[in-house]
């Protein structure tokens, strides 16, 4: 091993320390100056994971529903929502009990408003009453509403309201001067409006901009249109797993449609033990190989999360982390091999240059084995699966590689540099010679 002079070894220590340094803050620190913002690595996969997948929706059915009432309800959904373009909404009911919308990327790439069409399935239903106890109901948006739209006037935005025979008459019997008509959605009053003598067979709403007449629309649509009614209190919205399944989503692990994997969570919790167990054995036991190995896996984390955020198939989930994990545990395995050769070389008698330099080549070939073999597997899972597992091969393929590359290339030339930094100290790296 040629070994790298001191004032070399300290040149190579600072720059490298400056180019970790920042590659650890472009990772994780997010930046937003004036009009300037930076998600950093880390951001952007979360950025991605939340929108460019797409959106879920699981409502709970309140009380029970007949299986015609559920099938009406998801035509009713998947109507509603291809007039808000949405036409490729995936919506489906779960045993009778629950329906489930998938929202893909929006056609007009504006997320908040998928996620306001999600939030206001379960708006519960709309109603009119002479007052604010229910029992002066006379309107109820599933019994009596059959269409909803809205227009403009020269000065105002209106949302049209059209009855069937039984909600007309009640109408036309309560829409009278002097009344007060108090609008309800789920149970919870939106708004009140002081009545005068109807004039026409539909109710007409008006509104100063179009913006809030179109929201209130779309609320009195789900909250009349939809057959059931669904119980807020178990209503899931989140963000989809972003890799193709045979309707172009596939539903995250921890999603309520698939349940959380009790197994997975200790798998996951278990690797991260077994990483930071096995550090803290490294920096105790090898001392400067443990710094180092850490160091290795900061780098690592930055090649990794980098190249994660060029897919936007990269979702950071349990499923993801779990395998997250475990690409950090094989690399800290190849540390080991590494490690150990160095090991065996020196207790045979040879100075730690040159056990550097034998345990080197003699651990290169299986951690290349090791690394080759994680790389077809990421590749297999790639091509030949769908959701999360996909996912779960394309963090193995970068991880796999990038541990290999660096428990083959960077961690020795990192044991060079800290060698050249004191090189007459073997007890730095917690070796033993072999007692005869």
């Amino acid at each position: 091993m040629k070994l790298i002079k001191k004032r070399t070894a300290k040149i190579l220590t600072i720059v490298i320390s400056i180019i970790i340094a920042i590659g650890l803050f472009v990772t994780f620190v997010p930046i937003s100056i004036g009009g300037f913002r930076y998600l950093s690595f880390a951001g952007n996969i979360k950025y991605g994971s939340d929108l460019k997948p797409g959106m879920y929706g699981e409502y709970v059915i309140d009380g029970t529903a007949t299986g015609d009432d559920v099938n009406k309800s998801v035509q009713s959904i998947k109507s509603i929502l291809e007039e808000y373009g949405y036409p490729n909404a995936n919506v489906y009911s779960v045993s009778n009990s629950k329906i489930r919308v998938e929202i893909g990327n929006a056609t007009n790439g504006n997320y908040e408003l998928t996620e306001k069409m999600l939030d206001a399935i379960d708006v519960g239903v709309f109603d009119l009453r002479t007052s604010t106890d229910s029992k002066d109901l006379f309107i109820n948006g599933q019994k009596h509403i059959t269409s909803v739209s809205i227009g403009n006037s020269s000065t105002y935005t209106y949302v049209k309201i059209t009855f069937n025979s039984e909600g007309l008459t009640n109408y036309l019997a309560k829409m009278k001067t002097g009344n007060t008509i108090y609008v309800y959605m789920g149970g919870d009053l939106q708004t009140s409006f002081q009545a005068s003598t109807a004039q026409y067979d539909d109710l007409y709403l008006t509104f100063n901009d179009y913006a809030s007449a179109y929201d209130f629309k779309l609320k009195v649509q789900l909250g009349s249109l939809v057959p059931v009614s669904f119980d807020k209190d178990f209503t899931e919205v989140n963000t989809m797993s972003p890799t193709l399944s045979n309707t172009g989503l596939t539903a995250d692990i921890n999603s309520a449609e698939y349940g959380k994997s009790d197994i997975l969570v200790c798998l996951s919790l278990g690797l991260t033990f077994a990483i930071l167990a096995s550090l803290a054995y490294l920096a105790i036991k090898h001392r400067a190989f443990g710094i180092i190995a850490i160091i290795t896996l900061l780098v690592e984390t930055i090649i990794g999360l980098f190249f994660m955020q060029l897919f936007n198939a990269v979702e950071v989930s349990l499923t993801s982390y779990g395998v997250l994990a475990f690409g950090y545990a094989i690399t800290i395995f190849e540390l080991f091999i590494y490690i150990n050769k160095v090991n065996n070389e020196f207790t045979l008698g040879k100075t730690i240059e040159a056990s550097l330099d034998g345990g080197y080549k003699k651990s290169i070939g299986t951690n290349a084995a090791i690394t080759v073999l994680l790389a077809v597997v990421g590749l297999l899972l790639i091509i030949f699966t769908k959701g999360a597992v996909k996912v779960s091969g394309i963090v193995l393929l970068i991880f796999g590689l990038a541990g290999g590359l660096l428990s083959m290339l960077v961690m020795p030339w990192f044991v060079k540099i800290y060698h050249g930094l004191n090189p007459n100290n073997e007890t730095h790296y917690g070796f033993a010679r072999r007692k005869n």
